[in-house]
């Protein structure tokens, strides 16, 4: 089981995986495209200037890597870290952790399979270099 960077146990995997994502607050017509840091069947972390409160409900639509599905999904910020110049660039990843409120089992199941393929590709990896 994954543990988060507070020593908690995660609900769900996730993996490391940059891919553009468009999002934009419920009832709002202006949208935002930014990028994913990671990715999990249970959320996402989207790496951004343009943060929502915490709270804020939010559309998300973007695509897997290698596949030609679509993902749109409703989902709610659960944390958010701005932008801090002052800070190392590698302690503070300025953006917002987003929770899926209505993944469709089909989206679920891509997901899933995309960070089982991701994580059998780099343990192969990892036993080609012993």
């Amino acid at each position: 089981m994954e543990v988060s960077d507070a020593g908690v146990p995660r609900e769900h995997s996730r993996k490391l995986i940059c891919i553009p994502v468009i999002f934009y607050k419920k009832g709002s017509k202006d949208f935002v495209i930014d990028y994913t840091t990671d990715l999990g069947d249970g959320g996402v972390l989207i790496q951004t200037e343009t943060l929502l409160p915490v709270g804020a409900e939010l559309e998300l639509i973007f695509k897997l890597p290698n596949s030609i599905k679509l993902i749109e999904v409703s989902g709610k910020v659960v944390w958010a870290n701005e932008y801090q110049p002052e800070k190392a660039p590698d302690k503070l990843i300025p953006g917002m952790g987003v929770k899926f409120l209505n993944l469709d089992p089909e989206s679920k199941k891509y997901i899933i399979d995309f960070i089982k393929t991701i994580q059998k590709a780099s343990a192969l990896v990892d036993y080609e270099k012993e």
